[in-house]
């Protein structure tokens, strides 16, 4: 995965770097970013489909946001921090689904901090382990 992080970062883009007043039209965008933000997003989630589907997003994000990310000291580093941002809010947002989709099982929990029956966590955890 280190080395796919350095190959991503020492890759270089074949369109001219300059700032200029001109706003950029999405396909350029594309094609100045898209390659790299995409092989960066599928070293950090481990799935190109995921990736593939914030690419979509960061994209979007980057044409929205030109005129910030042109202004940038580096306009690279500006997009990577795109994707990785994009990357951590799709990873939180999973957390959040699979937490509500598969909740813990909160009876044993409210056994043991009943006083009222101290025998009856012992006997939950036996039924709950058998």
């Amino acid at each position: 995965m280190a080395s796919l992080w350095v190959e991503v970062m020492n890759k270089t883009s074949s369109i001219d770097t300059s700032r200029s007043a001109q706003p950029l039209s999405f396909a350029a965008i594309y094609q100045r970013w898209a390659e790299r933000c995409h092989a960066y997003l599928v070293a950090v989630l481990g799935s190109r489909s995921e990736a593939e589907a914030i690419l979509g997003e960061v994209l979007q994000q980057l044409h929205r946001n030109q005129a910030q990310v042109l202004a940038a000291k580096e306009p690279d580093s500006y997009a990577l921090r795109c994707a990785t941002n994009a990357a951590r809010s799709y990873l939180r947002s999973e957390i959040r689904r699979r937490r509500r989709e598969h909740p813990t099982d909160t009876s044993v929990l409210m056994a043991s901090t009943s006083a009222d029956s101290p025998s009856q966590l012992d006997t939950e955890s036996v039924d709950l382990i058998n």
